[in-house]
């Protein structure tokens, strides 16, 4: 039987699904070789040798084919060996077909890790300061005192600026010569050891610390009150008493630096592509869980602190650019952050705090977790992102000293480059059920059941090509 094809040149890439115009493509007439394939057929027809080396591409009975073998029989008599090209033959069922759609050149996903692009050695390291850090200094910072004093109960906390105090321990050390005024020297002797034994700073204060920065709400302003030690009442400093004893010291806020390649997806943003360590001295260094921040903007750091034992504890929460929480609880840190003051008489006399101070203990300081290794590539390069995980709360931090706060404070961003890609072929992570017609370009699709109608054979090719990648055009 005499069939008419079509035969013409198409450049196209063998996984694609483009389909020539063959409205202009020279018609030849043909018989099939007797025994041969109506998948993959055999064809005989009457063409110069001229004409034939020109044709790569056939058109026949509504299907597609390359042309695999050309042989010339005799003068103006070839055989041309076809194979069906059934992206380009099956490609309005192909596109028509609900996939899962695993990669993708013209949609994405960010948030999926991409694998098909490893880190590499290139990095890049980013230091960003806190924006509304304290600035601390010995100097400065407040002092609270634990007393045991009249009218109080069993003891108070007053809280008191660093004039205040200095004016305190004038004050409590000067009574006694100010009560000997007008004395005989043997009445002069009796109340001095009278007030040696009264003013023992370890009998009324329970402690004295030191901490950087003042308790929320504190004001130092209004009328004076007297602040008793024992039964001894101060009238000339001001004073705060610390009803609440856990409370907010300060607030920072911090601006999150971005992996400079991230417009390729979010997921560059977390391990192991990023790594950000936090540098918070007496709270230490320490890694923080980069997948709850990768859609964060800013971090926000609160201290808390403990006016009676003179603990505290650092909180880290993210946000994003609408001022959304992303993570309530990214870091949960303690540490000592109230300095202990010796109480002896020595110790609180005028001029002396500075060195009672420098015979205070250091600060200890950790870091957390190594990076994990980059696993192996998969087929579709897509990677679970919980491989990025690197820990959330983190539990590092010192006892109290004067040199954990004149040590700088920030975030430090290392930023590990990946190779260039390229979207056009290989597509990004899109992991989302769609139609081929609806993307367009490359994609890779998950192996599932196809509704067209084909031979198995033919369907087989299909399903291979789906999901090894292809493009549709």
């Amino acid at each position: 039987m005499a069939y008419t094809v079509k035969l013409g040149t198409f450049a196209k890439k063998e996984n694609s699904t483009a389909q020539p115009d063959v409205s202009s493509w020279a018609e030849y007439s043909c018989t099939l070789k007797h025994g041969c394939s109506l998948i993959d057929p055999e064809l005989t027809l009457t063409i110069s040798e001229a004409d034939v080396v020109n044709y790569n591409y056939c058109y026949m009975l509504g299907s597609y084919y390359w042309i695999r073998g050309k042989v010339m029989e005799r003068n103006n008599l070839c055989t041309i060996t076809l194979e069906k090209d059934v992206l380009a033959s099956y490609k309005q069922a192909i596109g028509s077909s609900s996939l899962y759609i695993l990669r993708s050149s013209a949609a994405s996903d960010g948030n999926i890790s991409d694998r098909y692009y490893p880190p590499t050695a290139r990095k890049t390291t980013v230091g960003v300061n806190f924006e509304n850090a304290p600035t601390i200094k010995f100097a400065g910072g407040y002092y609270v005192l634990n007393v045991a004093g009249r009218n109080t109960g069993s003891s108070t906390l007053y809280s008191l600026t660093p004039a205040a105090f200095s004016t305190l321990l004038d004050q409590l050390l000067g009574n006694v010569d100010n009560a000997q005024s007008g004395l005989s020297n043997d009445l002069k002797g009796v109340i001095q050891e009278i007030g040696n034994s009264i003013f023992q700073p370890m009998r009324y204060l329970n402690s004295v610390m030191w901490f950087p920065a003042q308790f929320q709400g504190t004001d130092y302003s209004g009328v004076l009150q007297s602040l008793y030690i024992g039964k001894w009442a101060c009238d000339s400093v001001n004073y705060r008493i610390i009803t609440n004893p856990v409370t907010i010291l300060h607030n920072e806020v911090i601006t999150l630096p971005k992996h400079p390649q991230s417009a390729r997806g979010n997921y560059l943003n977390t391990a192991p592509y990023s790594i950000y360590t936090i540098q918070y001295d007496p709270f230490g260094t320490f890694q923080i869980d980069t997948t709850q921040i990768a859609n964060a903007t800013k971090l926000h750091v609160t201290v808390y602190a403990d006016a009676l034992t003179g603990t505290g504890v650092l909180k880290i929460f993210g946000e994003d650019d609408n001022g959304n929480t992303v993570t309530s609880n990214l870091a949960s840190v303690s540490a000592q952050i109230g300095v202990q003051l010796p109480i002896t008489a020595a110790g609180l006399g005028s001029g002396s705090i500075s060195s009672t101070i420098s015979a205070l203990g250091n600060f200890g300081r950790a870091a957390l977790g190594d990076v994990s290794a980059v696993e192996g590539f998969i087929s579709s390069g897509i990677n679970s992102i919980a491989g990025a995980i690197t820990g959330s709360v983190s539990s590092v931090g010192s006892n109290g000293g004067i040199m954990a706060y004149s040590l700088p404070k920030g975030l430090f961003a290392t930023f590990y480059q990946v190779p260039a890609e390229d979207n056009a072929n290989n597509g990004r992570p899109y992991c989302q059920i769609s139609t081929p017609a609806t993307l367009g370009g490359f994609m890779i699709a998950q192996k599932a059941p196809l509704s067209i109608s084909a031979t198995l054979p033919e369907l087989d090719e299909i399903q291979e090509y789906l999901t090894s990648g292809f493009y549709y055009e």
